[in-house]
């Protein structure tokens, strides 16, 4: 029995390391294979924050949101955990967050001001999809204290995954792919952003159906929580910085709707 067991751990060693270096786009964040994409979902959050208020969103001001909400994925950018939440540091994480609230607050012109709030929407989301609070928090929807845990110490079983992958032992990637889905809101000690990710419905975790859930994924799940989260800074930003107020406007058809291209920055 005990070498049967060993054979198929064996195998399932040699499926992931095959899997894990197999060349194959790059998924990092809610990227464009989605359903839900950063581009998405700040559009959603955009949209909530602006009916709820009974106002619009200029088009300029719209479209420099969505659009910086993407550029944390490229360049120097993609490789700086802490704009992603990544390798469970996520005191690193937090204090991230304040500094891009406190350079959108503060810019000296408004496109440096979009810049940073596009930013802070995409560290935001990415924490949903890249930890496991959606697994502990299930369907409650009650909301990370992201910007807290820069002085408060996370929940013991709150962990994000290491990036790049290389950084754990094949054996402790093996560990977290195993885990039963029930038990994914414990710790699991050298889980990887490749396991732990929920950036589209082509990762491991991203594709699985929430337990009890009427077919919903862990995707969609973790996108819900990033719309909720980015209408709660919307609203904060809103209140302290003076150039996203600049982009109210009277309610009318058409509003933040209305700009269906990209403005070219």
């Amino acid at each position: 029995m005990l070498k049967t067991h060993r054979i198929y751990r064996y195998l399932a060693l040699s499926f992931l390391l095959v899997f894990l270096w197999t060349p194959r786009p790059e998924l990092d964040a809610f990227a464009g294979a989605g359903p839900e994409t950063h581009f998405s979902i700040t559009r959603q959050a955009l949209q909530n924050f602006a009916a709820d208020r009974n106002i619009a969103i200029s088009p300029l001001c719209g479209d420099m949101i969505r659009q910086y909400s993407v550029i944390s994925d490229s360049g120097g950018y993609a490789k700086d955990f802490t704009l992603h939440c990544d390798n469970d540091r996520l005191a690193d994480c937090a204090y991230r967050l304040d500094e891009l609230k406190f350079q959108a607050v503060h810019a000296v012109e408004m496109m440096s001001s979009m810049r940073n709030m596009g930013m802070a929407l995409h560290l935001i989301q990415d924490f949903y999809s890249h930890s496991n609070w959606v697994e502990n928090a299930g369907f409650s929807m009650l909301l990370a204290p992201i910007a807290a845990f820069s002085w408060l110490p996370a929940p013991a079983n709150l962990q994000t995954g290491l990036y790049p992958e290389y950084v754990s032992p094949p054996s402790l990637q093996l560990d977290c792919y195993l885990f039963p889905v029930e038990d994914w809101g414990q710790r699991i000690h050298g889980a990887t952003h490749g396991c732990m990710n929920k950036d589209s419905e082509k990762q491991f975790r991203g594709i699985t159906v929430v337990p009890g859930s009427p077919g919903i994924t862990y995707h969609r799940l973790a996108a819900e929580y990033a719309k909720l989260h980015s209408v709660e800074f919307l609203n904060e930003m809103a209140k302290s910085n003076p150039w996203f107020k600049m982009c109210f406007r009277p309610p009318y058809a058409g509003g933040v709707d209305c700009s269906g291209g990209i403005v070219n920055l």
